[in-house]
């Protein structure tokens, strides 16, 4: 289980050990900010037991809609590292084909490509849309609030962004984020894991629900 860790300036002397295409409004509601040698940031600090703390932070020139994941400097061996990228990933829940990069992986600088099977897909759809019913008054969200709400959780990808086979003249990603609402029998729902209730046009998310968005970090920091 994530734990926030409220560090002033972050881990400290890091390097940087992942990146995502998820911005950090996908893993928090509230950031600290900070600057170093390199720029201005902004910045969450997770701790898992007594044995993993990394930073997720933003500078001022990354590239739009990635978070960077941080270790520090003398976190331990690469094998050690590996483990620690690993497990943030499972802590908090990052889809596969929003990996951008890890250590180990080739990387050239100052291009970073896109998966091209990055996409919305419906448990990640759950996911945004309970992060976003959980910061809205009285923790509730119209379908279209959903949707309005959503871009601030993830940049559509070229592949979100192709017409919907339903509806006309609307993104695929739209109908995506309509399906959480509509499959309401789903078994791993939100509905029917008690995370939220249905509402006439949306949901509420329920107590069941904060506490697990709060075991995935996303807290007020």
């Amino acid at each position: 289980m994530l734990r926030i860790y409220s560090l002033p300036h972050g881990v400290g002397d890091v390097v940087p050990e992942a990146i995502f295409w998820r911005p950090l409004h996908w893993f928090t509601p509230e950031m600290r900010q900070d600057a170093d040698e390199l720029d201005h940031f902004y910045f969450i600090t997770y701790e898992v037991g007594n044995w993993l703390r990394f930073d997720l932070r933003i500078y001022d020139g990354h590239p739009a809609g990635t978070t960077t994941l941080y270790l520090s400097l003398d976190f331990g061996s690469p094998a050690d590292v590996q483990h620690a990228i690993t497990r943030a990933i499972e802590e908090l829940q990052v889809p596969k084909p929003a990996i951008a990069w890890r250590r180990g992986m080739a990387f050239e600088y100052g291009t970073l490509h896109r998966n091209s099977n990055d996409r919305l897909r419906e448990p990640e759809a759950r996911l945004i849309a309970l992060k976003v019913a959980s910061v809205m008054p009285d923790r509730t969200a119209t379908t279209e609030q959903l949707i309005e709400q959503a871009v601030r959780l993830f940049n559509p990808s070229p592949l979100d962004l192709e017409p919907s086979r339903t509806r006309e003249r609307q993104p695929q990603w739209h109908q995506i984020i309509r399906n959480v609402i509509s499959h309401r029998t789903t078994p791993n729902g939100p509905f029917a894991q008690g995370y939220a209730v249905r509402t006439d046009d949306g949901l509420s998310i329920t107590d069941a629900g904060i506490r697990y968005l709060e075991s995935l970090g996303f807290a007020s920091a």
